[in-house]
């Protein structure tokens, strides 16, 4: 979900298939590790508005929980604990879509450009 809303951030409106193929690009450009490592950055997070500060250790963490489910045999969740991660995934989503777009586009550009 990540990835589209990355995708969507940059190009919002995509009237030929060359913005087509550039919003594909960004969508695809979405890294796991540095999502995680933005998400988990101080510095980082001390750059965004509280509300997305707040929200992006979510990511990480559901990172794991997918990890552990994909790769973890003996690992298991409950139908409660998994309907309890939608809904608190399904909430983050929303705060990041409801805060402004400058703040959105800042958050997906600390993820998907390295400072050098």
């Amino acid at each position: 979900m990540f990835s589209r809303m990355a995708a969507d951030s940059v190009l919002p409106s995509r009237p030929s298939d060359v913005h087509d193929n550039a919003w594909h690009l960004v969508y695809r450009a979405v890294e796991h590790g540095p999502l995680r490592n933005a998400c988990v950055n101080s510095n980082i997070l001390r750059q965004l508005p509280k509300v997305l500060a707040e929200m992006a250790p979510l990511i990480p963490r559901m990172q794991t929980k997918r990890h552990l489910a994909d790769y973890d045999p003996i690992c298991s969740f409950t139908a409660q604990e998994v309907a309890d991660d939608i809904d608190e995934c399904e909430a983050a989503i929303q705060t990041f879509m409801a805060a402004p777009e400058a703040d959105r586009r800042a958050f997906v550009a600390f993820v998907l450009f390295r400072l050098r």
